[in-house]
């Protein structure tokens, strides 16, 4: 049996992660709005995650935006779940910032991602995709995370602490 490339495993990696996020009421514009997922930058994951559209989380259906650089800035510009592609390395801080706070999962592949302020970064782990975790920037963008995804994670950032295989001492009852 073939095995599933790296871009399908990625993309069902992130459908399914967004069924346990939940974003504040502000997040959408009313309770009929997709969930919109934007592609930001040229990356070989838009030939797949275009597999989603219409597909549904929850009550919302899943629409795909490609963005260019000028997209993000732009104010009538709004997407849920951001993937920043590795074309965009140069301007990864410039593009964090710019979406600071917003009620936005940012999503990329981009080797330390989690650690320089992004919420879900896929690591190629032993030829398996995995993803780590960042708290912080979940906290500070109003998402709530299911602790049902915390022991998948290979690292989970809290409190500005990187951990790894630790995930039980910061959710114990």
């Amino acid at each position: 049996m073939a095995q599933p490339e790296e871009q399908q495993v990625k993309t069902a990696i992130l459908y399914n992660f967004a069924k346990f996020v939940t974003w504040p009421e502000e997040a959408f514009t009313d309770d009929s709005s997709p969930l919109i997922i934007a592609i930001l930058g040229d990356d070989p994951l838009h030939k797949r995650i275009d597999s989603l559209e219409d597909k549904k989380i929850g009550n919302r259906s899943i629409a795909i935006h490609h963005w260019s650089r000028h997209d993000l800035k732009r104010r009538k510009k709004v997407c849920q779940i951001l993937y920043v592609a590795a074309s965009e390395r140069k301007r990864l801080t410039e593009i964090l910032t710019t979406i600071a706070a917003k009620p936005i999962l940012t999503v990329s592949d981009l080797p330390g991602f989690a650690e320089k302020g992004g919420t879900l970064n896929f690591e190629k782990k032993h030829k398996n995709i995995r993803f780590a975790i960042n708290l912080d920037a979940c906290n500070q963008a109003g998402l709530n995370i299911s602790s049902k995804l915390f022991p998948l994670a290979t690292t989970i950032i809290k409190d500005g602490q990187l951990r790894q295989n630790l995930v039980s001492t910061f959710y114990q009852k």
